[in-house]
């Protein structure tokens, strides 16, 4: 009974998503429109191909960082594909609210939900720094909006590691001290963080077990292809050495100037054409797959 319930509730969900794809087509149709032609087809093709990998190889990445738990694998891509859509287009951070709700939906652990987002996030800040700071060694006239954005996330980097090391050496005397000499609620309660935080440091680490590198270097993978697709789509609206560094460092780092806000609002349709198709397709590969196995069941 909870598994069909599981399966209607999981089917409903993505047939949403489908809607939402139909729907977005429908309201967009002439941006749609607009963005393909403004482009070679050649360069269409290269653009989309492009940042199509990119997202594959952060299924990839997830896929490696679920190796312990297989099963969760095409869920989980699917996931990420259903939630990369509306992203492209939600204000804010809201799409990455949906990720987050999309994998503490898949795991009955939450602490692993929880350790694949904090390892994706570290790859990403730490993959854009050093893309950053390659910036800054073959002087390419930078932003300062972007130079606040490299301060930022160095911070924010080693931050993450001091403070990762420094909780599990902590933590280990903590719990220590408080089994041995506190008996009051407040101790309780610092006691029961401390064996959340514990527990999540375990899972963090049992997720990178022997694959820590593997997930630095698809990190990397993911943002050649990103910026990749940047390039390719500036070199086919523009020529003018000056305009493509204009352009590229416009869109990466979201400080666009109203004269090239048309430019850039045709990539972002060109990201979300990607997005749509990837989860038009994982949507009914999955649709397939639960069908199957019910069938089967």
């Amino acid at each position: 009974m909870q598994q069909s319930l599981a399966f209607n509730i999981i089917k409903i969900v993505l047939v949403m998503v489908l809607l939402t794809v139909v729907g977005w087509v429908a309201i967009r149709y002439l941006d749609i429109a607009h963005a393909v032609s403004a482009a070679p087809t050649i360069s269409l093709v290269g653009i989309i191909s492009l940042y199509g990998l990119s997202h594959v190889f952060r299924m990839v990445r997830l896929a490696l960082l679920t190796l312990d738990q297989r099963k969760q694998i095409l869920p989980l891509v699917t996931m990420h594909a259903v939630t990369a859509f509306p992203s492209s287009f939600f204000p804010f951070k809201i799409g990455e609210v949906l990720r987050l709700i999309g994998l503490f939906a898949l795991f009955d652990n939450k602490h692993k939900a929880l350790a694949i987002w904090l390892v994706e996030r570290f790859g990403d800040i730490s993959v854009i720094s050093l893309f950053i700071l390659l910036l800054y060694l073959f002087d390419v006239a930078i932003p300062q909006a972007l130079g606040y954005v490299f301060i930022l996330f160095i911070s924010v980097s080693v931050l993450s590691l001091l403070a990762f090391y420094a909780t599990a050496k902590m933590l280990l005397f903590l719990n220590r001290y408080l089994v041995l000499s506190s008996s009051t609620a407040r101790g309780l309660r610092i006691l029961r963080a401390s064996h959340q935080l514990r527990h999540l440091e375990a899972t963090i680490i049992a997720s990178l077990e022997g694959r820590f590198f593997a997930m630095l270097l698809t990190s990397v993978a993911i943002w050649a292809c990103e910026i990749l697709a940047v390039v390719a789509f500036i070199r086919s609206v523009s020529t003018s050495l000056n305009e493509i560094t204009t352009y590229f460092i416009s869109i990466l780092s979201g400080n666009v100037p109203p004269v090239l806000s048309g430019v850039i609002e045709t990539f972002t349709i060109n990201k979300s054409i990607t997005l749509a198709a990837m989860a038009v397709v994982f949507s009914l590969i999955t649709l397939v797959v639960l069908q199957l196995r019910r069938a089967n069941s």
